[in-house]
């Protein structure tokens, strides 16, 4: 997988986070755990940060540092 697809799929589960909040906010229904875990995640990763991982990721560990 490489970072646009891991990217894609994070703005996705954003998205899906977004809508579930509004849709509970409606129905005032039950939180689920898929819900719960998804949207820590999402509140706890900004885009920036999720980006700046998956680059250190992908770098090749021998590889020295850019300046």
């Amino acid at each position: 997988m490489n970072e646009k697809e891991i990217l894609a799929r994070y703005r996705a589960l954003r998205r899906w986070v977004e809508r579930e909040r509004r849709r509970l906010a409606k129905t005032r229904g039950r939180k689920s755990q898929t819900y719960l875990r998804r949207s820590r995640l999402v509140d706890c990763i900004d885009p920036i940060t999720l980006r700046e991982l998956v680059r250190e990721l992908r770098s090749p560990s021998g590889r020295s540092p850019r300046r």
